[in-house]
């Protein structure tokens, strides 16, 4: 009798123990930054003049990703109480890799003029991390 309540025991653990490290695993890939979660959405951020003296009173930062390695980004700069932007810069044609499989830097890069994104999160419908030196937070356009 002892050996069948030992053996339960031993069961119930292992059983467990598996569910927890399973629970775990799921926990951590939820959580991973991948192409699919970061690729093919306009990701959005509104960044006001930090000067009073500034032509432009805030501009709106705008990223996509491609899977094949691409990207695009544009500026647009507006004054206060104006609905369309009076300069809007853009660029096409720019490359994106992550910068090895944590997953955690991208390196954007044009004909040898690299940036560096660093600690990146991509969720649902936020991207964020410190791009350039600088904290920045996008959104998701279909959640703006």
């Amino acid at each position: 009798m002892k050996i069948v309540n030992l053996a339960k025991t031993v069961l119930v653990i292992t059983v467990l123990l598996a569910g927890m490290s399973s629970c775990h695993d799921k926990y951590y890939e939820d959580y991973r930054n991948t192409d699919e979660k970061l690729c093919n959405k306009d990701w959005i951020e509104d960044v006001e003049s930090e000067s009073a003296t500034t032509e432009w009173e805030w501009y709106r930062h705008v990223v996509y990703f491609y899977e094949n390695g691409s990207y695009k980004e544009s500026r647009s700069y507006y004054r206060a109480n104006e609905s369309e932007p009076y300069r809007t810069v853009n660029d096409n044609n720019l490359s994106w890799t992550w910068a090895d499989d944590s997953r955690e830097r991208i390196i954007l890069g044009d004909k040898g003029n690299y940036t560096y994104f660093d600690n990146v999160m991509v969720r649902d419908h936020y991207l964020s991390g410190v791009l350039d030196g600088e904290p920045v937070t996008f959104t998701d356009s279909k959640y703006k």
